[in-house]
């Protein structure tokens, strides 16, 4: 059975088109028949199919039978016509505008129906379209922090450049901070056509050793290719230098003071705190030993004199260690 309406084209296929743009194309509906035609643009290929919608709606309720009214109708966030109704005389031709605005890179297809209310026919009409991603790139993939002081704070700059043909909307995608403290300025945001975004990237070096991070940032509309930035470096911790390894008394008298000392030396920029302990092997009691002082902070290429006094309470022989921890 020939339809009464006849599109040209008979399938509508817009160009690629890049995601958050809009391409439109005219098409035209020919009315083969001898009287005049009135039709609505709808979503269901059937009578039978939207008696089916129909009924899945409460008419007693006001708001579900406002709903059903308009459930009919084709509705797409990706395709749409400039009217959803219209007449066309007898044997007379019409034009329509359909749009496409896809929201990701991907192919597209849809298919409304030209209901006719004179003959109840649902004519269909295939729609097609892809949609082109956003592109950006870092002008830099890898940040080498190289050897950064425990503590330091440290600023990089880097590029985020839009290589499309559409604006970009990007954002960082959700990382794990700790142990070390990286922080992006501005972590979202918008990169015009032909434009760059500059990003800072600020580094808190709150943990000693090697590190490799990747950090990925999200395009908006993009399916395939994120573009991430690499940081590779090593957090340095203090160095600490200990002037004695030993601190032999020799041979000592019941209940007499003795002391000896040795120095604490920070030999880098970096401040830390140090607490000083002698392990406990039962051979001796802590009273007899008297550490001064027993903790404190070494700022950048300072050091501490360290004074150990020892009262020996009973005749015995002592081996102790005197542990120095930062």
């Amino acid at each position: 059975m020939t339809s009464s309406l006849a599109f040209s084209p008979e399938i509508l296929t817009f160009p690629p088109t890049f995601i958050m743009d809009t391409s439109r194309m005219t098409f035209s509906i020919k009315n083969f028949s001898k009287k005049q035609l009135s039709y609505q643009i709808r979503r269901f290929r059937s009578s039978e199919m939207e008696e089916m919608a129909r009924s899945e709606y409460n008419t007693s309720d006001p708001d579900q039978r406002s709903a059903m009214l308009n459930c009919l109708w084709y509705n797409s966030d990706t395709f749409q016509f400039n009217s959803l109704e219209g007449t066309i005389k007898s044997e007379g031709t019409t034009l329509l505008v359909a749009s496409f605005t896809p929201e990701t890179s991907v192919a597209y297809s849809s298919t409304a129906y030209f209901f006719v209310k004179e003959t109840g026919e649902h004519i269909p009409l295939e729609i097609h379209g892809t949609g082109l991603s956003p592109e950006a790139h870092f002008d830099i993939e890898t940040i080498a922090a190289g050897q950064v002081p425990l503590g330091a704070v440290n600023e990089y700059k880097v590029n985020l450049v839009n290589t499309g043909h559409v604006e970009v909307h990007f954002a960082i995608a959700e990382y794990e901070e700790a142990p070390l403290g990286f922080k992006f300025v501005p972590s979202s945001g918008v990169i015009p056509i032909g434009q760059q975004q500059p990003i800072t990237v600020i580094f808190t070096a709150s943990y000693v050793g090697n590190f490799t991070k990747a950090f990925k940032f999200n395009i908006k509309g993009a399916v395939q290719y994120q573009p991430t930035i690499h940081i590779v470096g090593r957090v340095l911790g203090p160095a600490v230098f200990v002037s004695e390894r030993q601190l032999p008394f020799g041979n000592v008298g019941y209940g007499f003071l003795y002391e000896k000392t040795f120095q604490i030396e920070n030999k880098s920029d970096i401040t830390f705190d140090y607490a000083l302990k002698l392990t406990q092997n039962g051979s001796f009691s802590q009273r007899e030993f008297h550490i001064t002082p027993s903790s404190g902070t070494l700022k950048g290429y300072q050091s501490e004199t360290i004074k150990v006094g020892y009262i020996p309470m009973t005749v015995q022989k002592i081996n102790a260690t005197l542990l120095v921890g930062v």
